[in-house]
């Protein structure tokens, strides 16, 4: 097998595999063809849900292992 040229985005300078769209700005050849806005919009929604979902079910899981841990010992 060959090893595969990787090139750079002409805009933002990512790695890139040949003919293939930039995964991080979206561009191919200078042109804008994928809505990467959309990508990075759900990604912050899942951020701040994962950590809503951490902070708000109102207890520590580190005191659950100590205490299960405890309890075994009994």
């Amino acid at each position: 097998m060959k090893p595969q040229n990787v090139g750079l985005c002409t805009t933002c300078q990512a790695p890139l595999m040949p003919h293939t769209a930039c995964k991080n700005c979206g561009t191919y050849k200078g042109k804008q063809v994928i809505d990467t806005t959309r990508d990075m919009k759900r990604e912050v929604k899942k951020a701040a849900s994962a950590d809503d979902h951490d902070h708000d079910h109102g207890h520590d899981h580190a005191e659950e292992a100590t205490e299960s841990k405890e309890e075994k010992a009994s």
